[in-house]
């Protein structure tokens, strides 16, 4: 009997032990209903602004805004981490999701220079169904993989051996900068390095300036990260560091040095990608960033992608248009930069992924799947082309088919610039029902980065390389495999080698996160 009332009283506690389900389930029954709300606002608001929005595409469009909107409340409410994988990918899934297809609708602006469906809105709601599949799908592959399990292994942690990482960052910075001051003399300085800029954007980037110099822009162009990365290694617990205003002035310093090591060159992404991981490596090392300083920052980008469109599309001619009374709309025309084409072609694939679904479903098409050839010429660029002469086609032949059919391709008459981001390259390879087996798969990334982010102490090394890590939960919906593995490359190689040779492992049998992302 005192066996029973032992094991009785045991269950009870175990029971009122554990934490409130409802708690939990109550918070999350709000923020899915606060995320209706928003996108059903939003909707209504686009359907009050044109009549062309009331189409049955809005549907299914808003069915994966509420997908993604939920992780974008969490990411408001301050439930998650300011930088969590999940919750940037939530917030830009909204207008990637959501806004742009609506807005393509209202502005009337499709992919130029191809013959489109009759009615694109008709395509877009189709695309919008694979979609919420695909995000569904996503969503249950995160939460698979960002659980935890209840038996810890051995805690490992990386840190620093600061000799070596001087030597390192010293040889790095000293290569870098004089592998760029090498370009600039290859051009005979660096007013022949802006002409060359300015040449490539008024032949719409075809120019050969600038051909063979990926390995060396790889290197140079990693100064003002690696030097970010001195920065918060040494100066950590600096209060300077810490203020606003030292903050903000190495920040600038760090904006100057980007645009003297690839931001010249008309680099928007080189600027912009190298800016998010420099706020992301503070906020992961020295302390969190404020939500409304970060918003403020994200403003600014936009501002900067806009007006430096101009000069990489115009180069030094664009500058001196700047100067008032400037014809924002004539410079807009003349290089066939606006607001609308950075919005919707810049940060967006609506239009690109609903042509590649009208094209492979068509019953006249003539397209043939690449079956996975496409991320096989992605990977091939990892290899020199003197070691593998006869590389295999990219994905320029199956864009360029998928636009503008087979024999445009093989007569030549035209090369696609289309990126067809993480579903549209699926779609590309193995047909439409590959666009959600995508979304799965980058679901197991963005829960495996999210446990994995959880499993670094205040103090762990690896903290001041998880944002290139971050920064892909952006990269890769609107990416295709060789921009991933450029940017990999680009930003991760000089910085990823330098962390990694001069940290030491250190195994913890009982330790607990100083500081982790929520």
């Amino acid at each position: 009997m005192s066996t029973l009332l032992q094991a009785g009283t045991e269950r009870v506690r175990w029971r009122f032990s554990r934490p409130d389900p409802g708690t939990a389930a109550g918070q999350k029954a709000n923020h899915v209903l606060m995320a209706m709300c928003a996108v059903s606002a939003l909707a209504a608001g686009f359907l009050a602004a044109d009549s062309r929005c009331f189409h049955w595409f809005v549907l299914p469009l808003a069915g994966c805004g509420v997908l993604v909107a939920v992780n974008a409340v969490e990411w408001l409410r301050g439930r998650v981490d300011l930088f969590d994988p999940g919750a940037v990918f939530g917030l830009y899934g909204v207008h990637f999701f959501l806004v742009a297809p609506l807005l393509h609708v209202v502005w009337d602006q499709w992919r130029p220079w191809v013959a489109g469906p009759q009615d694109w809105r008709t395509w877009l709601g189709w695309m919008a169904l694979l979609n919420f599949a695909g995000l569904v799908a996503y969503n249950c592959a995160r939460r698979l993989a960002a659980r935890t399990s209840r038996s810890e292994p051995p805690r490992v942690s990386w840190r620093l051996n600061r000799t070596v990482f001087g030597r390192l960052l010293v040889l790095a910075l000293v290569g870098a900068a004089v592998l760029q001051l090498k370009v600039y003399a290859s051009f005979g300085g660096l007013t022949g390095y802006i002409s060359a800029v300015s040449e490539a954007g008024k032949d719409f980037g075809l120019s050969n300036a600038f051909t063979g110099f990926g390995p060396v822009f790889m290197i140079s162009e990693s100064f003002p990260l690696v030097a970010w990365l001195g920065l918060l290694a040494y100066g950590r617990e600096s209060r300077w560091l810490r203020a606003r205003t030292g903050a903000a002035s190495c920040l600038a310093a760090v904006f100057v040095l980007l645009m003297l090591f690839g931001g010249l060159r008309g680099s928007r992404a080189a600027t912009v990608w190298s800016l998010f991981l420099i706020a992301g490596s503070y906020h992961c090392w020295v302390q969190p960033i404020p939500k409304r300083i970060l918003v403020c920052g994200l403003a600014f980008l936009i501002a900067f992608m806009y007006l430096y469109g101009f000069y990489k599309a115009a180069g030094l001619d664009a500058i001196a248009r700047f100067q008032p009374p400037w014809d924002r709309r004539g410079l807009e025309r003349e290089t066939g930069r606006s607001t609308g084409t950075m919005i919707l072609g810049d940060l967006a694939r609506s239009d690109v992924q609903a042509l590649i679904l009208y094209r492979l479903t068509a019953p006249e098409s003539d397209f043939e799947p690449a079956w996975g050839r496409t991320y096989l010429g992605a990977a091939s660029i990892l290899v020199p082309r003197f070691l593998w002469p006869n590389k295999p086609d990219g994905k320029v032949r199956w864009t360029t088919e998928v636009e503008m059919g087979k024999q445009a391709y093989r007569a030549g008459r035209w090369i696609s610039s289309m990126v067809a981001g993480l579903a549209g390259e699926a779609m590309l390879n193995f047909g439409l029902w590959a666009a959600p087996a995508a979304y799965a798969l980058f679901g197991l990334f963005v829960g495996w980065t999210q446990r994995f982010a959880r499993t670094l102490d205040a103090h762990d090394s690896r903290r001041l390389l998880l944002p290139l890590l971050l920064t892909l939960a952006i990269q890769i919906p609107v990416s295709d495999l060789d921009n991933v593995i450029f940017f990999l490359m680009k930003y991760g190689a000089v910085p990823v080698l330098v962390v990694v040779l001069s940290s030491r492992r250190v195994v913890w049998e009982e330790s607990q996160p100083l500081v982790h992302l929520r």
